[in-house]
């Protein structure tokens, strides 16, 4: 998932051979709902199938022309935190304009960049100890800059190699 929105933020040519199109996984909806955030305007995207994406789908958001409301996605409330509450007071201390509603996020984007607070104006983000949203605050340190995220150790929960694979992306682009 953080990949696959990394790709579609900064237009590389990242390749998976990991995710296919007829796989049982609701991962393989994330490229159709990517190319979707590529137009654009005011779209709507149901995330009930894919509701664990809806953090990093809003990092993208960010970066679109447009207001992209998310839906579907209430259970995201009960996770290991608020994800819908931590997700928007988080993204909103970066310049976001994000509010969260019953099940989901509205994301006003404004283009790549524009919107968030400079790079001067350091920023720590709490995940709540939540891997998930480390994955997607990476997203915003990645965008931003001088952001620092508490507890990112966190992530091993889910995904042992993120932080080592996250060093040999950003050492490929210097």
């Amino acid at each position: 998932g953080p990949w696959l929105t990394l790709s579609a933020m900064t237009g590389s040519r990242f390749h998976f051979t990991n995710i296919s199109r007829t796989s049982e996984q609701s991962d393989r909806l994330l490229p159709g709902v990517i190319d979707s955030m590529r137009r654009q305007g005011d779209i709507t995207i149901d995330c009930h199938e894919i509701p664990d994406q809806l953090m990093n789908l809003a990092v993208l958001a960010t970066c679109r022309m447009g207001v992209t409301t998310f839906v579907g996605a209430r259970n995201l409330r009960h996770k290991e935190c608020d994800r819908l509450h931590v997700l928007t007071t988080e993204l909103q201390k970066c310049g976001v304009k994000i509010s969260e509603h019953e099940d989901g996020v509205t994301v006003h984007g404004h283009g790549p960049y524009s919107h968030l607070k400079p790079h001067t104006s350091p920023i720590v983000l709490d995940p709540h100890d939540d891997h998930r949203m480390v994955m997607s605050f990476f997203l915003i340190f990645l965008l931003r800059g001088n952001v620092s995220i508490k507890h990112s150790n966190c992530v091993v929960k889910s995904y042992p190699e993120f932080l080592s694979e996250l060093r040999r992306i950003l050492l490929l682009h210097r």
